[in-house]
């Protein structure tokens, strides 16, 4: 994180309803977290926060998640920076598609809340969801 207040995540997914949705989970797991709308917001906040991780979406307007993560591999700043891909496009979750996306991990629309923070978690070092007081029944994140 940059400073003290920074965000440890950035989530990046043009549906407010689903980055408002994920950013709550990882309040309630304890991360801060910040969110925005389109590729371009994306890009400033990474630069100015300097999060731990981003969610991101493939499908931003304005700068795509492909290119969102191709700038940030290509930053020697952010360059060790987490990337999940949290997206609806299923192509995402093929090899050669996840060779050309340079991000640590991916995951379909919609995910399982508890397998969403786990992943996230894993990626940041930090305990188990099963330690945590997530929702007892599954929050599915509805397909963008």
């Amino acid at each position: 994180m940059a400073g003290t207040g920074a965000p440890e995540i950035l989530v990046a997914d043009d549906e407010v309803a689903i980055a408002c949705c994920v950013a709550m989970l990882f309040r309630r797991a304890g991360h801060a977290c910040r969110t925005v709308h389109d590729g371009l917001s994306a890009w400033r906040a990474l630069k100015e926060d300097r999060p731990r991780l981003v969610v991101l979406d493939l499908q931003l307007p304005g700068l795509s998640g492909f290119e969102l993560c191709s700038r940030i591999r290509a930053d020697p700043e952010l360059a060790s920076m987490h990337v999940l891909v949290l997206t609806g496009h299923g192509l995402s979750l093929r090899a050669d598609w996840r060779r050309r996306v340079d991000a640590d991990r991916f995951l379909l629309k919609p995910v399982d809340s508890r397998v969403l923070v786990e992943h996230v978690d894993d990626v940041l070092g930090q305990p188990s969801a099963d330690e945590l007081e997530l929702p007892e029944r599954d929050v599915v994140l509805p397909l963008a």
